[in-house]
């Protein structure tokens, strides 16, 4: 891990800002940026966790969820050849439960989240997953799979610190 990887910390921070200020034209210059910084310097675990912030930013700010699958997609190469690790789990489970549009295909991302956080100790990214993987009521009634309703706000990267 060279340099060049710590200098993305200060572009994910002005990414935040700008979502906090609601300027979602900046936090994508910013991410973009760190993702182009981090992968430079092969950081690819950080690198897909800032891809998967600017995929939840497509599609959350600006409901273009053509852009955010495309985000999500890179975000899940980037992790895939990689050791077991946190950022696997939250990449597997960073989109809407309910923009996935195959079941099974939800449900085995929810797994694999669920094995990373109880694996990694991280409670978020065991509340997200349990919420995709998980019967439960719902607006479906019996069966509904939950789909990703804890996710607002709390994912990769934007969650509460």
């Amino acid at each position: 891990m060279g340099d060049a990887g710590a200098d993305a910390g200060p572009e994910l921070e002005l990414a935040r800002s700008a979502v906090q200020g609601g300027d979602v034209d900046g936090a994508v210059v910013h991410l973009s940026q760190a993702i182009r910084t981090l992968s430079a310097a092969g950081e690819r675990c950080r690198a897909a966790m800032a891809c998967a912030e600017l995929g939840d930013l497509y599609a959350m700010a600006q409901g273009n969820l053509t852009a955010a699958r495309a985000w999500f997609r890179r975000a899940r190469r980037l992790v895939a050849g990689e050791e077991p690790c946190v950022e696997q789990g939250w990449v597997a489970v960073a989109e809407m439960g309910c923009d996935v549009e195959d079941p099974r295909a939800l449900a085995d991302s929810a797994d694999l989240a669920l094995d990373l956080a109880r694996r990694f100790d991280d409670v978020n990214l065991e509340t997200k997953a349990l919420a995709d993987a998980r019967p439960g009521p719902g607006p479906g009634g019996p069966g509904d799979r939950g789909h990703g309703h804890a996710r607002r706000g709390h994912g990769p990267g934007l969650r509460p610190r």
